[in-house]
């Protein structure tokens, strides 16, 4: 007994209190010689392990996993055969496309032990966890299969109606609806060899972190979690450690990026569609001694927007021209919030893009197929039943706490420590139609484009995807080619080229417009003209960057973000200023101007006057010469930028945070309305001095905190009363915190999503009126999606992605030698 007792202690000591390996020996070492000393059995003692990892190899504690070797570059995986070694590849023969060199990696390297001479390892290694394994081990546990059969049999047992509260996912429309291959509801039970079969449905996650917390100096690494849960739990047992499924940890310094992560989900593929269409058969499980047969599927797929992108093989970063998940609107669309006008995604075309950049016979193809379409090949399309649409949850989380609540209260409240509270009003921008062609180099693509739909050759369609988006939409706003039943052109390039290749086909009688254009030809159109000179103003401000963060942010000028001193902007500005004001300045001026000024501030300076210069290299030669002719062209024919510019040549710069809703006033009342505030135990308190740049970052729980109990405790009560703009502001922020509160509530019910639809959809639509300079972000677009979310997966907590972030708090918990190495 008391052995045993020592081995239970020190295995708990490890793995629950994170005590060292070291640490452990100790204890062991220790805790025989108590043992000794009191008289124990020498025979018995002989079986006390000196080392942990003996103990847990006795106790069969660690999972079943299969050692695979990762190429460094690639992330190609290769089984590790370590039996006999010299059978393992040396260097990485992976081809992305039959044309493309192999990549011809190192897989190994040359360690050296000191006294013990050289060894060879590899690399990188990871530790792959079947499915089937963890199963079968979880299968042994008793009580467990009364639980996976009872809990969601119980809830699909229960009368459906229209507007009846759901509680779980099991109540949703989703796994209500969903058959297997024969037809047949996957949920019903069916009997194999006297026993009914065990069905399973699963979820899954992926995100990346940092295995060294931020914590290890000067050290960059980034680690990869794959993770499933199993909704036959119910929702108090589902995200326990011990219930979920981690298949296993990409290993750093680098994450894979874009299709590499596919070696690592294949992984799990390959289990899964063994799982749906054969199903596990295990010969003996804890209910069924005689063994018994397991059937599964994953339905939702939860992460953070770009974890979630890159699993399905979609764009990586939330500003790509393809930037949602459940509809076909194009990010210089983003500020149509009229739902009726968002073309939905084609399923079948998703899935012919994919296949089609899969079988792709070189880079090249695959990237003009990526760009044309949005869409990578994913290991997820090879599960027959998968929905990259519908399956894609928009996690709310990350959509609310991190990005909207923290996004109103920074750029659109923003927080003043210097100066008293104001109205938040910000700098008016003039919008500019960037959304249409407007240089020559389009204008010539334009005339091609027109040429090849006058042809309308058998090709048309492909060849129509060639082209920018710009294009596509400036044909598509002149000839009022749109989606039925929708009054704006909208759209991704597909969208429209496939608008176009219809509006072609059709039979000139049949439509003015293509009358109007088959005499034109090949003259633009008055319209198109316009649009050239940009005298018509048919975009929005918006503006496609490359940038891959996860918390979105306001692309708003503001000359505190100079990395240049202010004396040095106020001088270039001042000396522009002086050319731009005089009607025909002389070339010795002009020259001398150029000389003193450089290719980074000239950059910084169209970048505060929001000036488009995508189409300048700056690393080419002339590129000074392009962005000085582009600045000197904008600040002639511009008043309002000549105007805005002139701010830099102040004294003192006007700050935008100046007239700041959150001031200094302000902030103090709230933090001691905080002091003040009684909350739950259970309520995590969030920093008394939030908002003071020694603060720095918030977490999610701290947001959401802040912005649904403390603002509104203390903004109601000072501007409850008021008929101002100031009431404006709270009473559109209260409209957010009414639709956070809505959607995070623990049930939901057909009525409550209608109500959140609307409530959210006046919100986004009070930024637009109170903030008309703002351009809202991705996360406003993903909000106005998530009653679907609702609609179909149930409330939040069935589709939450917090679990996760907490088993990557457990990871930070563990001893680790803080090193990356094959292990």
């Amino acid at each position: 007994m008391a052995l045993a007792t020592v081995c239970l202690l020190a295995v708990t000591l490890q793995y629950h209190y994170f005590l060292s390996r070291r640490g452990c020996q100790l204890y062991l070492a220790a805790a025989r010689d108590i043992l000794v000393a009191n008289g124990g059995n020498t025979d018995v003692l002989e079986k006390l392990p000196h080392d942990p990892r003996a103990l847990i190899d006795r106790i069969h504690l660690h999972p079943v996993t299969t050692t695979y070797i990762s190429c460094p570059s690639c992330h190609t995986l290769y089984p590790y055969n370590t039996i006999d070694p010299d059978h393992n590849p040396s260097r990485c023969t992976h081809q992305n496309t039959v044309s493309s060199p192999p990549c011809a990696c190192n897989l190994f390297e040359s360690l050296d032990r000191g006294p013990l001479g050289m060894k060879t390892v590899p690399i990188r290694l990871y530790h792959h966890q079947s499915l089937k394994w963890w199963l079968g081990r979880l299968l042994a546990r008793p009580g467990i299969e009364d639980v996976l059969e009872s809990y969601p049999h119980g809830l699909l047992q229960q009368p459906h109606s229209h507007d009846r509260p759901i509680s779980d996912i099991w109540q949703a429309r989703i796994l209500r609806n969903i058959k297997d291959a024969s037809g047949v509801p996957f949920t019903e039970s069916n009997d194999t060899a006297g026993h009914p079969d065990l069905k399973l449905v699963f979820g899954l996650s992926v995100d990346g972190f940092d295995p060294f917390g931020n914590k290890a100096a000067k050290q960059s690494a980034a680690a990869t979690a794959i993770w499933m849960i199993l909704y036959n739990f119910p929702p108090h047992l589902r995200y326990l450690p011990q219930n979920i499924y981690l298949a296993g940890i990409v290993p750093g310094p680098t994450k894979p990026s874009n299709d590499q992560l596919n070696h690592y989900t294949q992984l799990v593929v390959n289990d899964l569609k063994e799982l749906w269409s054969q199903g596990f058969s295990y010969t003996r499980t804890f209910k069924y001694r005689k063994g018994r047969k397991c059937k599964g599927m994953l339905v939702p797929l939860i992460c953070d927007l770009l974890a979630a992108r890159q699993v399905i093989g979609y764009p990586g970063s939330t500003t790509a021209h393809y930037f949602c998940t459940a509809c076909d609107l194009d990010v210089d669309d983003i500020s149509v919030i009229d739902r009726s006008a968002w073309p939905m995604k084609d399923k079948r075309h998703i899935r012919r893009y994919a296949q089609l950049y899969r079988d792709a016979e070189s880079d090249d193809a695959q990237a003009a197929l990526f760009e044309a379409s949005g869409w990578r090949w994913s290991p997820l399309f090879e599960l027959e039943y998968w929905d990259p649409v519908e399956f894609t949850v928009i996690d709310s989380m990350h959509t609310f706490d991190l990005n909207m609540l923290q996004n109103h209260v920074r750029n659109l409240f923003q927080v003043d420590m210097k100066n008293e509270s104001g109205t938040a009003l910000r700098p008016p921008r003039k919008s500019r139609p960037r959304r249409v062609v407007d240089d020559k180099r389009e204008l010539a693509n334009l005339k091609r484009c027109q040429g090849l739909i006058y042809e309308n050759g058998p090709h048309l369609l492909y060849e129509l995807l060639e082209f920018h988006r710009k294009v596509l939409y400036s044909f598509s706003l002149d000839y009022d080619i749109r989606l039925p039943e929708t009054s704006v052109v909208v759209g991704t390039r597909w969208v429209l080229a496939k608008g176009i290749y219809s509006w072609r086909q059709q039979s000139p009688s049949n439509s003015q417009e293509l009358q109007s254009f088959m005499g034109r030809y090949p003259d633009l159109s008055p319209t198109q003209e316009g649009l050239i000179a940009g005298d018509t103003d048919n975009g929005d401000d918006g503006k496609s960057s490359s940038s891959d963060t996860e918390d979105e942010k306001e692309a708003a000028p503001s000359s505190s973000s100079s990395p240049f001193k202010r004396s040095v902007i106020r001088n270039r500005a001042q000396r522009l200023l002086s050319i731009v004001s005089v009607d025909h300045p002389d070339s010795e001026s002009r020259d001398l101007v150029y000389r003193q000024t450089t290719t980074q501030i000239l950059a910084h300076f169209c970048d505060y006057l929001q000036i488009d210069r995508q189409h300048i290299v700056l690393t080419a030669k002339a590129a000074k010469m392009s962005l000085f002719n582009l600045l000197l062209q904008e600040l002639q024919h511009d008043a309002f930028k000549r105007d805005f510019f002139g701010l830099l040549t102040a004294a003192e710069v006007p700050d935008i945070s100046s007239n700041a809703f959150l001031g200094r006033d302000t902030m103090d009342i709230v933090w001691d309305d905080m002091k003040r505030t009684q909350l739950p135990s259970w309520i995590n308190l969030p920093p008394r001095d939030w908002g003071t740049a020694r603060r720095g970052k918030l977490s999610a729980d701290n947001w959401r905190i802040i912005c649904c109990i403390h603002l509104p405790i203390t903004l109601i009560r000072l501007l409850g009363d008021r008929t101002d703009r100031t009431k404006d502001l709270l009473d559109n922020f209260m409209k957010l915190v009414t639709a956070v509160r809505i959607a995070t509530t623990r049930m939901s019910s057909h009525s409550q999503i209608e109500t959140y639809n609307r409530i959210i959809l006046e919100y986004t639509q009070g930024v637009q009126q109170l903030f008309p300079d703002y351009q809202i972000l991705p996360s406003h677009h993903a909000a106005l999606h998530l009653g679907d979310v609702l609609e179909r997966f149930g409330p939040k907590h069935a589709h939450d992605s917090p679990y996760y972030e907490r088993c990557i708090n457990f990871f930070h918990r563990m001893n680790t030698n803080k090193k990356n190495g094959p292990t």
